[in-house]
């Protein structure tokens, strides 16, 4: 009896009644090949939702669209050092990084914008 397990000494002592697994290998199957190994596809949120709940696929869909979405900012930064470089004048880059300072308080307000309009939308079809 010492050296029973800790699960079956509980449910003898009918301090819990069942366990259950925590996940199912036939949906983790699903997943792991329409999420894990589909990196550059479209996030499954319905296969997410329907396996962790409403709360975990929010939190990837969050995550999804904001790495998305930070291409926007690298674009402009890239480009505004390409221009940059390129010129070569520095009277040139005060201008630019003017642009790039204003451009990034800008930025946050759009992408909130956006996010709340993507997340509303999830709400309504979830």
């Amino acid at each position: 009896h010492k050296h029973d397990a800790i699960v079956s000494r509980l449910i003898t002592h009918k301090i819990i009644k069942q366990i259950y697994p925590l996940h199912q290998k036939s949906k983790q199957k699903v997943l792991n090949r329409e999420w894990v190994w589909n990196m550059f596809g479209r996030q499954p949120l319905g296969l997410v939702r329907h396996y962790f709940g409403d709360e975990i696929a929010l939190y990837f869909a969050w995550l999804g669209f904001y790495t998305f979405i930070l291409i926007v900012p690298l674009i402009v930064g890239l480009t505004i050092k390409r221009l940059n470089d390129v010129e070569g004048v520095d009277g040139n880059s005060d201008w630019c990084f003017t642009f790039y300072a204003f451009f990034n308080v800008i930025w946050p307000s759009l992408f909130l914008e956006l996010w709340k309009r993507r997340s509303a939308e999830l709400a309504w079809e979830w």
